[in-house]
């Protein structure tokens, strides 16, 4: 995974940095630099506070740390996120090393090793939903104050992360009905705190930005076309090696794609077979291990359908790798875990299929991806990002420019960049660079990569 993280940043030929990334990377920036959260807009400074805040902060605590520029501190902040789950999965004294296997996924790499804020937010559901397991089996008031703190950092990282009240409030109900008063109250109070901290960071943006969500739109599609979607990225998840499903005629894809799903099948089909293992297996496990598996598999459970019905009801990103990973994370984990304890390791059949997609996976997405990525673009990431400094030394703080490349919103946080993508029309295009007339800036236009003077 590290090898992922660190290769494919240098390989791709952006960096492994995504659109909305480089307005993350860009707010971590201001943090640093002491700037505020006014990093967003046109022509002028807008708050960037409807967008989540808590991944840019972390990436600039991790900057003023190591003095690393804010785009390699996001991919030392991932690595440590990674050590971090691993460590915390490995912990699970009969099921750990089985349940790590849900980190040697295509999507996990990708996620993990691209500038995406779904990688902390992993790493957040994940502690709630071990202190969740923790404070059902055996309450401790340091477990509920973690439990309140990370629910809030949850929410600060992924608005969505405010799903988590389910399967708290289903601990609570649980230690409740199994006459546990200690669990009871400490998961009433992580419950309070945590929403007390939701309620504070809303205010913040209330405050900050006059709004306490971003607008969202209804879904454009229809049924059918979501219901479609939403199996293919489902499909796609489960081959393991691969981010999408391929083109019907890419053959030798297809080919790939379906036989990494017989494997997976085989798999599992096989491990049922072991099914008489089962009761043996699960008593062998002690209590707090059983409630963690069944922990995982509902707080993924609980994220999985809050991201279907969103997704059903208002306009946003495909599912996909990114979207559903989370999900994908906690319950193969669960799982894995689950699947440790039946025998699998004495099935030879199953043990084959499982390493085949393993190979498949660190080969083709830790090894071939970075590969082809650098034979494309025939140079390394950290080149380029130099050549725009050099490009826009020059350049005035301040200084609007149109058309810009995305990297100069964080290399250059000084400057405002209109990049292609919000310019749809010359219309559109004129009345930014009136706009910034009238607010007494300089405007600059990048033409074959180059910034040049537009004069008032």
């Amino acid at each position: 995974m590290l090898f992922s993280i660190w290769l494919g940043s240098l390989t791709h030929h952006r960096g492994l940095v995504r659109y909305g990334s480089n307005c993350y990377l860009r707010q971590a920036a201001f943090f640093v630099e002491n700037r505020g959260v006014r990093s967003r807009g046109l022509v002028e400074p807008a708050p960037f506070a409807v967008w989540p805040l808590g991944y840019p902060f972390a990436i600039a605590v991790v900057s003023r740390l190591t003095t690393l520029p804010v785009f390699w501190a996001a991919k030392a902040l991932n690595s440590l996120v990674v050590g971090i789950v691993v460590l915390l999965v490995r912990a699970l004294p009969r099921t750990g090393g089985a349940a790590c296997l849900a980190l040697l996924s295509a999507g996990m790499v990708s996620m993990f090793s691209s500038t995406f804020a779904e990688g902390v937010f992993r790493l957040a559901l994940l502690v709630v939903a071990l202190t969740v397991a923790r404070l059902v089996v055996r309450p401790s008031g340091s477990a509920a104050l973690g439990l309140a703190i990370t629910f809030g950092s949850a929410f600060s990282i992924r608005y969505v992360g405010a799903v988590l009240v389910c399967p708290i409030v289903a601990a609570w109900a649980w230690a409740r009905v199994g006459g546990q008063p200690r669990g009871t109250k400490l998961l009433a109070a992580a419950l309070v705190g945590g929403a007390s901290l939701i309620g504070a960071y809303m205010v913040l943006t209330w405050w900050i930005a006059g709004s306490l969500l971003p607008p969202r739109v209804p879904r454009t599609e229809s049924v059918a076309t979501f219901l479609y979607e939403t199996t293919k990225a489902f499909v796609a998840e489960a081959n393991f090696a691969f981010l999408y499903i391929p083109n019907p005629r890419d053959i030798t894809s297809l080919a790939v794609v379906t036989g990494v799903l017989i494997l997976t099948t085989v798999a599992i089909l096989g491990v049922w077979r072991q099914g008489a293992r089962l009761r043996q297996g699960q008593h062998s496990l002690h209590r707090e291990e059983r409630v963690t598996l069944v922990v995982l598999a509902l707080v993924g459970a609980f994220f999985w359908a809050t991201m279907t019905v969103l997704k059903f009801r208002v306009y946003f990103n495909p599912l996909d790798f990114r979207l559903l990973g989370p999900r994908t994370l906690l319950m193969s984990a669960a799982a894995f875990g689950a699947l440790a304890t039946l025998g699998v390791s004495q099935h030879r059949t199953a043990m084959t299929a499982v390493a085949t997609v393993i190979v498949t996976t660190v080969i083709h997405s830790c090894l071939y991806t970075p590969w082809q990525d650098y034979q494309t673009d025939g140079g390394l990431f950290p080149d380029r990002m130099e050549t725009i400094h050099r490009r826009y030394e020059d350049v005035p703080a301040g200084s609007v420019i149109l058309r810009g490349s995305l990297h100069l919103l964080f290399l250059r946080p000084d400057l405002l960049v209109v990049p292609q993508e919000r310019i749809r029309s010359r219309e559109s295009f004129d009345n930014l660079r009136a706009q910034a007339v009238r607010a007494g800036r300089q405007v600059w236009v990048e033409r074959d990569g180059h910034p040049l003077h537009e004069p008032r």
